[in-house]
């Protein structure tokens, strides 16, 4: 693994979490609050919302940044991401469930509603640098049974 510190990746990164991650990140929290409207913040609704979140937003939030990461951040053309989806994403979702399944349920169920987003944002940040190291490496994202 031994490429060198981007400054330009760096900020290609800062973007993505300014203009992309963080108000994906809002939007989302802010809908999931006008769905569950009404309803206390119950393990059952926080399982809900978890359910909710890991079949819509999670899997398409993480295509997404694999896509930006690979392709923005690390000039990947298309056709060869195309072979990377194909060959990594199933692996990167389904740690993806493992780690944000848990933390949507600790976040949903007892996270006050105005550091939601601070709270997934934390832990996005190292999600985001699993998931850069990953890619990075050789090391396969989940291990097959």
């Amino acid at each position: 693994m031994g490429s060198k510190y981007s400054f330009v990746g760096t900020v290609k990164m800062a973007i993505w979490g300014l203009c992309i991650g963080a108000p994906a990140a809002h939007f989302w929290h802010r809908y999931l609050q006008k769905w569950f409207a009404g309803k206390t913040d119950t393990f059952e609704t926080a399982l809900q919302k978890v359910i909710l979140d890991q079949l819509t937003f999670g899997p398409i939030y993480n295509l997404c940044f694999m896509a930006y990461t690979a392709m923005v951040v690390n000039g990947m053309p298309p056709a060869a991401f195309q072979t990377k989806v194909v060959k990594d994403y199933p692996g990167l979702q389904m740690n993806g469930w493992k780690v944000w399944s848990l933390v949507g349920l600790v976040n949903y169920r007892f996270v006050p509603l105005q550091l939601r987003v601070l709270f997934a944002n934390v832990v996005a940040l190292f999600w985001s640098i699993f998931v850069i190291l990953s890619s990075k490496s050789r090391v396969p994202l989940a291990r097959s049974r």
